[in-house]
């Protein structure tokens, strides 16, 4: 017996059309990738990296702090967000949580910073701070 709903018969479009409605696969360098990489790095200076897992701005927004409150962190923090942004299969979420959440140009050179960013940091940083002096 055929289940009919309003005249038509009931199919399940994951059986009917299996390839139109796969779930997405992920790949190459994303959140979770960076999540457990920053994790294995900084929790142990930075409990807050733990809570926030999983959570790009947030963990983006946590390593940022960790430069500002340990110095001696800050190249190797800058070093590894070099290498992510020199990747091709990194997402593009990563470099939009450097530009937002990050540090901002003012802190880099309040700081001192300025000297130690690699090129793809910096011109992140400042093309971010370019925007936000636009901003009426």
């Amino acid at each position: 017996m055929e289940l009919r709903d309003a005249g038509f018969p009931i199919i399940s479009a994951l059986t009917t059309y299996p390839s139109r409605y796969q779930v997405p696969v992920t790949f190459g360098y994303d959140e979770a990738a960076f999540s457990r990489d920053v994790i294995a790095r900084w929790a142990d200076i930075c409990d807050a990296l733990i809570d926030d897992e999983g959570l790009l701005h947030q963990q983006m927004g946590h390593i940022g702090r960790l430069c500002k409150a340990h110095p001696e962190v800050a190249p190797q923090v800058f070093r590894f967000l070099e290498a992510l942004l020199a990747r091709n299969d990194a997402i593009s979420e990563i470099k939009n949580a450097v530009a937002i959440s990050f540090l901002d140009w003012e802190d880099v050179q309040r700081l001192g910073f300025s000297e130690q960013l690699p090129a793809n940091v910096e011109e992140i940083i400042k093309e971010q701070w370019k925007r936000y002096q636009q901003t009426p």
